[in-house]
Order: structure tokens, then C-alpha cells, then sequence
């Protein structure tokens, strides 16, 4: 998995390319991490490049979430594809997570 971070005050763009899975948790929790720590408190996860999230990748989403919402922040997830919204619908993960067609209005979201 690829992850590239882009940063915009308080808010973090990130974008996840390939697989999640419990291979990239600590390395995705890692650099979150440092993102919170430079008072980042909302983060939109662009899903575009991923096909596949694994039950730790998506523990690891619920973990930033949770993560986000004790500095008051909130995460988006935007331009799901096909494959990770039906992992999401089939672990009703679908309802904690607000979702968007793409990144723009995804961030537009939480200005």
C-alpha cells in the first residue's frame, strides 16, 4: 500500500493506493500520528487507487476516527470504488462513515 498525505491547516488529505490490510496498520497509524501532532483534525481518505480493505485496515479506519473526534475533528472517505463500497456496505461500516463521490466535496464537507 501507497499512502501520500496532503495537509491544509487543520484538515489532511490522504490518498491510499492498493490493498490495506494488517500489513500497513502500524505504518498508516504512524504517519496519522504525526498528522494529529501537527494539530490535524479532519482527514479525508481517498479511496480512488484501493480495492481492498481487510479487517485490520478497517479497524484502523474506525481507529482515526476515533482518533479525529477526540481532537473534535472528522473523517471523510471519498471516490470509493466498487470493491471497498461493498466491503464497507456487507460490515455495515457504511453507517459510521460519511462518504463522498470525490475528494472536493468531501472536503468541502467539513469547511
Amino acid at each position: 500500500m501507497k499512502l501520500e498525505f496532503e495537509q491544509f491547516d487543520q484538515l489532511a488529505v490522504i490518498q491510499i493506493s492498493g490493498d490495506f490490510t494488517a500489513d500497513d496498520t502500524d505504518r498508516f497509524q504512524r504517519q496519522a500520528l504525526e498528522q494529529i501532532d501537527l494539530n490535524v483534525r479532519d482527514f479525508v481518505l481517498d479511496l480512488s487507487e484501493s480495492d481492498y480493505l481487510d479487517s485490520a485496515g478497517l479497524e484502523a479506519l474506525l481507529w482515526l476516527q476515533d482518533e479525529s473526534a477526540q481532537k473534535l475533528g472528522q473523517v471523510r472517505l471519498a471516490s470509493l470504488t466498487e470493491q471497498v463500497a461493498t466491503i464497507l456496505r456487507i460490515t455495515r461500516l457504511d453507517k459510521r462513515f460519511d462518504t463522498h463521490d470525490d475528494v472536493d466535496s468531501a472536503v468541502k464537507s467539513l469547511r
